[in-house]
C-alpha cells in the first residue's frame, strides 16, 4: 500500500514538473528565462520552449507598437509659456542588450522607461524653446517635430554633423545659409530643420538599423514622434489677446485723431466738435449722435485737436 502511495506521488510530481517545464511565448511577444530571479541571455521567440521546473521562470514582453501620450509646458526665449502635445510610438527591441547580454527592456520597470522618455522630451524641448521666440516656434512646429524625430531615432542627429555643401551632411548645396560646421549653435537649430527638411526626411526614412542613445538606454525601437500641437498656454493666450486689443484701441484712437486733425485743417469753418462728430459717424456707421458739445468722452478728442490747432496758430 505504501509503495503504491509513493508511486502515485512520484507520478504526480513528474506530471507537474513536465507541465511546468514547457512554456509558450504568445504571438507578437518575446521572452527571457530567469534562473532564481536572474535574467539569462537567451531571447525566446513566440512558440513553445523548455525551462527547468520550479527554479526557472519565463518573463514575456509585447512586440506590438505602443502609443505614449506627450504633454509638456516650457518657456520660450521671450518668456512666454507654451504647451506641446503629441505622442510617441515605441515598441520593445529584444536585440538591444546590456554589456552582460541581458535584454535592456526587461532589465527595468516600464514605469521607469515611460518617465525617462517624458523627462528626455521635456528637457530637450525646454532647452530648444529657450533659444527661440514663441511666435517663431509656433510657426515652425514641423521643424520642431523633425528635430525630435532625429534625436530620438537616429544615432547622430544631422544638426550635430553639418557641413555646408556636402550632399551627405547638408543636402542644400550652395543654397544653405547656415555656415556652422559640425554642431549647429542652439539658436540655429530650428532654422536648420526648417530649411533642410528634405535631407532630414531622407535620413529618417532610411535609418539603416542605427539606434539613438535614447533607444539604447531603454531597449526600445522608437518608430515615430508626432508633435500634434504647439500653442501658447491658456494664460499666455489671454495675456496676448488683451495686449492685442489694447494695441488696436491705441491704433484706432491715433487713426481718429489724425482724421479729426485733417478735417479741422482742410475743411473751412470746421470746429473740432464738428470734426469729431464727422469722424465718429464715418468710422462707426449707424451710431446715434448724442454728444452736442465738446464735453464728454468724444469731446476729449475734440478738445485735444483744439489744443493742437491753437498751438499751430501761435
Amino acid at each position: 500500500m505504501l509503495t503504491i502511495l509513493f508511486l502515485a506521488v512520484g507520478i504526480f510530481i513528474l506530471v507537474v514538473a513536465t507541465l511546468d517545464s514547457i512554456v509558450i511565448v504568445k504571438p507578437f511577444h518575446f521572452g527571457i528565462r530567469r534562473m532564481l530571479g536572474n535574467q539569462l541571455p537567451t531571447v525566446l521567440s513566440e512558440g513553445p520552449h523548455l525551462r527547468l521546473p520550479f527554479i526557472m521562470s519565463v518573463q514575456m514582453a509585447s512586440l506590438e507598437l505602443t502609443t505614449l501620450p506627450v504633454k509638456t509646458t516650457f518657456t520660450t526665449k521671450d518668456g512666454l509659456a507654451m504647451t506641446a502635445t503629441g505622442s510617441l510610438k515605441v515598441k520593445a527591441d529584444p536585440k538591444v542588450k546590456l554589456p552582460d547580454e541581458r535584454v535592456t527592456f526587461l532589465s527595468m520597470r516600464e514605469e521607469t522607461i515611460t518617465a525617462g522618455l517624458n523627462d528626455t522630451i521635456e528637457s530637450r524641448l525646454g532647452a530648444l524653446g529657450g533659444t527661440v521666440k514663441g511666435s517663431d516656434l509656433k510657426e515652425r512646429r514641423h521643424a520642431v517635430n523633425d528635430f525630435f524625430n532625429c534625436i530620438l531615432r537616429l544615432e547622430k542627429a544631422p544638426h550635430l554633423d553639418h557641413v555646408k555643401g556636402d550632399p551627405k551632411k547638408c543636402g542644400l548645396g550652395d543654397k544653405c545659409e547656415i555656415k556652422a560646421v559640425g554642431p549647429i549653435p542652439a539658436d540655429e537649430i530650428v532654422p536648420y530643420y526648417s530649411t533642410h527638411f528634405e535631407h532630414v526626411n531622407a535620413l529618417l526614412k532610411n535609418t539603416g538599423g542605427q539606434k539613438s542613445a535614447t533607444e539604447n538606454l531603454y531597449g526600445l525601437s522608437i518608430e515615430l514622434f508626432d508633435l500634434a500641437t504647439l500653442n501658447f498656454s491658456s494664460k499666455t493666450q489671454d495675456a496676448l489677446e488683451e495686449e492685442k486689443q489694447a494695441e488696436q484701441r491705441v491704433g484706432a484712437f491715433e487713426e481718429k485723431l489724425d482724421l479729426v486733425k485733417r478735417v479741422v485743417t482742410e475743411v473751412p469753418g470746421a470746429t473740432p466738435q464738428i470734426a469729431v462728430n464727422f469722424v465718429e459717424d464715418t468710422m462707426t456707421p449707424g451710431t446715434t449722435r448724442r454728444i452736442t458739445s465738446i464735453e464728454g468722452e468724444a469731446g476729449v478728442l475734440g478738445g485735444l485737436v483744439s489744443a493742437i490747432a491753437a498751438g499751430k496758430e501761435k
